[in-house]
C-alpha cells in the first residue's frame, strides 16, 4: 500500500469496527511484511482471527442495464464509490437481472455479527410465448464479526 492510501497511518474511521494503524510495509522473501501499531482488542475472539484487507470488492447490481457485475482493483475509500476509475476491474456475473438486494442486519448493540440477506431475481422472455420466465435466488448468511 502506498503512503497515499487512505488507510496508511490509520487515516480512516471504521463504522462499527476496530482498526489498527498500519505503520510500515516492507518486501519480504515470502511476500510483504506489515507493521501495525500496538493494539488491544476490547474482547477476545473465539476463533483468534483477524483480517487484512488489500482491496475492496463491490457487487454492483444495475436493474437499468439488467446486469450484476463484480468490481475490484480500485482504491480503498471511506465511502462506497459511485463510479469506478479506469484502473478498476469488472466482470459480469449475471444478465437479465430484474431486481436485486443485499442487506446487512446487525445482531445486538455491539455490532459483532449479524445476517447478510441476498436476493436476486432473473427474468427472461420465453421464446414461444413471450411470457417472462422468472427465477429468484434468496440466501441468508450468518456473519461473525467478533474481534
Amino acid at each position: 500500500m502506498p503512503a497515499g492510501d487512505p488507510y496508511f497511518g490509520g487515516n480512516v474511521a471504521v463504522a462499527n469496527g476496530i482498526k489498527t494503524r498500519l505503520t510500515a510495509i516492507a518486501a519480504a522473501p515470502d511476500g510483504n511484511r506489515l507493521n501495525i501499531a500496538a493494539h488491544t482488542f476490547p474482547a477476545l475472539s473465539a476463533s483468534r482471527r483477524f483480517y487484512v484487507v488489500a482491496t475492496p470488492v463491490t457487487w454492483d447490481c444495475d436493474p437499468g442495464t439488467q446486469r450484476l457485475t463484480r468490481r475490484w482493483n480500485y482504491p480503498i475509500a471511506v465511502a462506497q464509490p459511485a463510479a469506478f476509475g479506469a484502473g478498476a476491474s469488472a466482470a459480469p456475473m449475471a444478465t437479465q437481472v430484474g431486481a436485486c438486494a443485499i442487506r446487512y442486519v446487525m445482531a445486538g448493540s455491539q455490532g459483532r455479527g449479524g445476517l447478510v440477506h441476498i436476493e436476486l431475481r432473473l427474468s427472461v422472455p420465453a421464446a414461444d410465448t413471450q411470457v417472462p420466465e422468472r427465477a429468484s435466488w434468496v440466501a441468508t448468511f450468518a456473519v461473525s464479526e467478533g474481534p
